[in-house]
């Protein structure tokens, strides 16, 4: 084969665009050989991250972490009493001044006043918090008396000690007892207007009648007073001024048959018949 340079002018330049021809062949080629691949994933590919990302939260919404809880330790409490003292008529203050913490001195207190008093030592540990080791500091300090409000001297503060009792069933009662001039019975509080007989049932045993009730003079007394008595009515107090004016003097037997005899149970204990 002969050389490239020793062919004719001519010849080269066909050979020259045989190669240029050739590498344009080859090229076109190359291109046409490549295929372009566009990838789209599939609908259950696009779904896996979503259903991870879901699991994942779940899991983490699941499992909740408590936080920690921190627990102090209990102060060192000792109660040091320096006096015999009765828990149900001390305040708030004295049982801070032998010992106890404020908030814990206002819950005995409260707890005390709101129920009818306490009446043994072991009844502290009724009050949320209390312990113990108080009660033995404190036993040979306490001293119990039976508390009770006399009916016809307690003021309308003392009644408000009953738990159950406020300012308006207070004066209602005051107001009943000076109609009647006094009680004669505790049992009377049971007609007192508002007040709950479950109420009573439970605390009765706080109350009691000492002071004496105001009595009737029946063969001194006007009709005016007779007629301001809760027991009596009108004409009940003007049978006994009549029955007065035609005897002088009257007793139990003669007016008896005025009242029926509930009545007469009820208002025989206001009538005193000599001066």
């Amino acid at each position: 084969m002969r050389s490239f340079f020793q062919l004719t002018r001519n010849e080269r330049f066909g050979v020259a665009g045989m190669c240029i021809v050739f590498v344009f062949i080859l090229l076109f080629k190359y291109k046409d050989s490549k295929i372009e691949v566009n990838y789209l994933p599939s609908s259950l590919e696009k779904e896996v991250p979503k259903v991870s990302d879901q699991l994942a939260h779940n899991v983490q919404s699941s499992v909740k972490v408590k936080p920690q809880k921190i627990v102090y330790p209990l102060k060192d409490v000792h109660l040091h009493p320096f006096e015999l003292f009765n828990p149900n008529e001390v305040s708030s203050e004295y049982w801070e001044k032998i010992g106890l913490q404020p908030k814990m001195a206002k819950r005995a207190h409260l707890f005390i006043q709101s129920g009818s008093g306490i009446s043994r030592s072991s009844d502290l540990l009724q009050i949320y918090g209390f312990q113990k080791e108080w009660i033995q500091e404190l036993e040979k300090y306490l001293v119990f008396k039976k508390l009770t409000i006399d009916l016809n001297a307690a003021t309308a503060s003392e009644f408000q000690s009953i738990r159950g009792i406020g300012e308006k069933l207070s004066n209602r009662i005051i107001r009943f007892r000076e109609k009647l001039g006094g009680f004669v019975s505790t049992q009377q509080l049971y007609q007192v207007y508002g007040l709950d007989s479950l109420l009573l049932d439970n605390t009765m045993e706080r109350f009691d009648v000492v002071t004496p009730c105001k009595r009737i003079l029946i063969n001194s007394v006007s009709l005016q007073e007779l007629e301001s008595h809760l027991y009596l009515n009108a004409q009940q107090s003007e049978e006994i001024i009549k029955l007065r004016s035609i005897n002088g003097t009257i007793d139990s037997s003669s007016i008896r048959n005025i009242f029926t005899l509930s009545e007469w149970r009820r208002i025989k204990p206001y009538f005193q018949w000599s001066n």
